[in-house]
């Protein structure tokens, strides 16, 4: 029996991030695209499966890249300057940061092409996810597959899906990328002209980008990472929870307090080498009303450090002022407890992502 579609797509989600990640192999064949800013090549996978890859470089920082591609802004690509690609795009669900479940359209001139192609990745829902500093550190890597049920053939597993690679280009101002998509095996007079029209047309979708709109874009979609310090006497108190306060209570950014945190205790881990910030900033949003979901202990793919955590960078402006009055009671009731003037805080600018040793699929790739 075939797998059931979430499991059929982790999997195969992950077989593609698998694939993004030979980009740099030397048995992709040459393919001549007509563009001196494309190339394009392609690769045999299987007896009857074949992988197309095209390069080209924009005029983009890494870090502007990544904020332009990001899963959670999706629905920009139909802004102006994102080219001649997309013609409906709907974000569905956000499972973790950087991972997400979207509706995607072509152009009709692209859909056709794909479909001959069958890559089905961006025809119907598809689940798109980054991964940063994959396959090294300071690059990112991007994947897509539709989400739907297996039929069943062993030779055509991977078809349907896509992949980008991000890295640094040879100026500090540019970025190298590299698409992936995989498709049954067809013949370079369907393949070579696909690239050169898709090139034409996806190249624009970088330009017409101030550096307004990037810092617009990662207000509404990017994330903040936190970490905390000062925790060489041990981890931060935790909020002692109130009966009858539930989470999502208090509505967030009402422009008040909710009245009773100035009554709220503080009490120490039972285990402190158990201390995860993700969780003590669900326990300080959960105790005040406020929803704790919005805190999150992945970045892009990857599982961060016990003393750092994600929030989208929109729900921290509204959250900010609560988390950082709720800190500092936290930090008087530290000091009560331990002596002394120093206390855990919050860092809350400039902290680097941190992620644990773990092999880079292993981060949620069920649904």
């Amino acid at each position: 029996m075939p797998p059931d579609g979430r499991d059929w797509s982790a999997q195969r989600l992950a077989e593609v991030m698998d694939l993004v990640g030979t980009y740099a192999d030397d048995d992709w064949e040459l393919l001549n695209t007509g563009l001196p800013s494309v190339q394009g090549y392609c690769k045999q996978i299987s007896h009857s499966a074949v992988a197309l890859q095209i390069r080209y470089v924009l005029p983009l920082t890494v870090s502007q890249a990544i904020t332009l591609l990001r899963p959670e802004s999706i629905e920009s690509l139909l802004s102006p300057g994102s080219g001649d690609v997309f013609s409906d795009a709907a974000l569905v669900k956000v499972l973790q940061p950087g991972d997400v479940i979207a509706f995607v359209r072509l152009r009709s001139w692209l859909e056709s092409w794909m479909r001959l192609l069958d890559v089905r990745a961006f025809c119907r829902a598809s689940r798109v996810l980054m991964f940063r500093d994959t396959p090294r550190p300071g690059m990112a890597s991007l994947a897509g597959v539709e989400i739907g049920s297996n039929d069943g053939s062993q030779e055509l597993h991977l078809c349907g899906g896509w992949g980008m690679l991000i890295g640094p280009g040879t100026m500090e101002s540019q970025t190298m990328h590299a698409e992936i998509f995989v498709a049954p095996i067809a013949s370079k007079s369907i393949v070579a002209p696909l690239m050169q029209k898709y090139g034409t047309s996806a190249l624009p979708r970088a330009f017409g980008h101030t550096e307004h709109d990037y810092e617009d874009l990662h207000r509404r979609f990017g994330y903040r990472i936190l970490a905390t310090r000062k925790c060489c006497r041990g981890p931060p108190l935790f909020p002692v929870p109130i009966p009858g306060i539930l989470p999502g209570s208090w509505p967030p950014g009402s422009g008040a307090f909710p009245p009773w945190i100035s009554d709220i205790e503080w009490v120490p881990l039972e285990e402190p080498s158990q201390f995860k910030l993700p969780a003590f900033l669900r326990a300080v949003l959960a105790v005040c009303g406020m929803d704790p979901s919005v805190v999150y202990d992945f970045y892009d793919g990857r599982e961060l450090i016990f003393y750092q955590a994600s929030i989208r960078e929109c729900a921290w402006q509204d959250l900010a002022p609560l988390i950082r009055a709720m800190v500092k009671n936290q930090q008087t009731a530290y000091r009560r407890l331990k002596g002394g003037t120093g206390a855990p805080y919050i860092q809350e600018e400039n902290a680097v992502p941190r992620f644990r040793d773990l092999p880079h699929m292993a981060a949620n790739m069920d649904f």
